[in-house]
């Protein structure tokens, strides 16, 4: 005798997070160019310390998330969670401390847009999969 209930399988199709994977590569580069550039630029002003601190965190979220095929999200989270610090930290030398040098504030924050983008990327890539996964 067999059985007439219907089974339903689960969905285990894979969400791709190649656009994810894409921006961050491209991203790294960008944001490793302005490291550099940070790194250089110390011995003449210090307070590039944080900015580059914040970019590597970044950085090593994304080369996290882009060498964990398939178990993406916690380099996402890194990234998110440090690059929303690296802004609140830029806003606020802006508005309150009046120390806004345009010169490199403004190239780290657009050279960490990217990264940025990845990470909210791999996050939501890595949200859908657990939902996929779940049901």
């Amino acid at each position: 005798m067999t059985d007439s209930r219907q089974v339903r399988a689960p969905n285990t199709r894979q969400t791709d997070c190649g656009l994810a994977r894409i921006v961050g590569i491209i991203g790294f580069f960008i944001a490793l160019w302005f490291l550099v550039y940070g790194v250089q630029a110390i011995p003449e002003n210090p307070k590039v310390i944080q900015q580059v601190i914040f970019i590597g965190f970044m950085m090593v979220g994304i080369m996290f998330d882009c060498i964990r095929i398939g178990r993406e999200g916690l380099g996402g989270l890194v990234v998110l969670i440090s690059g929303i610090v690296f802004y609140i930290f830029l806003f606020i030398d802006f508005t309150l401390l009046k120390q806004f040098d345009s010169g490199s504030h403004l190239a780290s924050f657009a050279g960490t847009l990217l990264l940025f983008l990845a990470g909210f990327l791999f996050y939501s890539c890595a949200r859908r999969r657990k939902k996929h996964t779940a049901i």
